[in-house]
């Protein structure tokens, strides 16, 4: 064999037990030690983990109370200065104008005393366009004294004339100063209304349409006979000839325009939700 690939070949041995054997007296003497090296590394890695995410809801939590301590200081609460029912009807009534107007029904039910504040605990039930109680709701949540709405029952009503209304029933916590109440003073300040809203969450968009059960002049199968500037005379479905002002209930909806120019009498029907247009011409 030539003596250069023998020494080549002895080097090689030569390197590759040091190599094994180094190995194994690092396993074999320091395996306890990187174990313990490997545990402590992942708890490591979890609690960084763990400060990563913290930290992602840093910047979110800084706007946050940023926002709240904004609301604290511009929008402060305060208490009733008593537990004089009387103050707290006429302060929701007061609240219950304009936009805001429902039919409401006050009760009052109890009330709870702690050391240094008393709760008024009392039911409000009615009866009111959606948009208006929405606007109720908001002005009572917004508006200075301290009244929480503990739990809140709407109903939608399906009488075709009264789709936008709903009954409701709330029951009210107001919340009422005991400490020093002679020198407690309250302004009992009340916030505005956001205005009109949309369309009633509570009723769906689509219904169905009610049958004719009172026998009202149904527009799509009748015609118009006669028609002057106060009313027109209109032959219905059952050959019978019916006479109609501004307002007039038909099926479905009510007349809404006399045209005397045009010779037309406009109608405005509700199709389950679908609200229709509907003209009528002197035939």
């Amino acid at each position: 064999m030539n003596y250069g690939i023998r020494n080549t070949l002895i080097l090689t041995l030569t390197l590759i037990l040091m190599i094994g054997g180094g190995w194994l007296f690092v396993h074999w003497t320091f395996a306890s030690d990187l174990e313990e090296l490997e545990e402590e590394r992942e708890l490591k890695q979890q609690e960084l983990d763990q400060l990563t995410e913290t930290a992602a809801y840093y910047e979110q939590s800084v706007i946050e109370h940023a926002r709240q301590q904004y609301l604290s200081e511009n929008h402060p609460k305060e208490l009733f200065p008593d537990h004089n029912t009387g103050r707290l009807y006429d302060y929701l009534i007061n609240l219950n104008q304009g936009i805001s107007f429902t039919e409401l029904n006050y009760t009052f039910q109890d009330s709870t005393i702690h050391d240094d504040h008393g709760i008024v605990h009392v039911t409000v039930s009615g009866e009111g366009e959606y948009r208006n109680l929405y606007n109720f709701i908001y002005r009572i949540e917004h508006s200075r004294p301290i009244l929480q709405i503990a739990s809140l029952q709407l109903q939608n009503i399906n009488e075709l004339e009264r789709l936008s209304r709903v009954n409701f029933e709330m029951s009210l916590d107001a919340y009422y100063n005991r400490i020093d109440p002679e020198t407690y003073e309250a302004t009992l300040a009340d916030a505005d209304a956001p205005g009109n809203i949309g369309h009633n969450p509570w009723f769906p968009l689509v219904h169905d349409v009610p049958p004719n059960e009172e026998g009202l002049l149904n527009v799509n199968e009748s015609r118009m006979i006669g028609l002057t500037s106060r009313f027109i005379l209109v032959r219905d479905q059952n050959d019978e000839i019916n006479r109609l002002t501004v307002g007039d209930q038909v099926y479905l909806g009510r007349l809404q325009e006399i045209d005397t120019d045009r010779q037309i009498a406009v109608f405005r029907l509700n199709r389950g939700g679908l609200v229709d247009r509907v003209v009528l011409n002197l035939d």
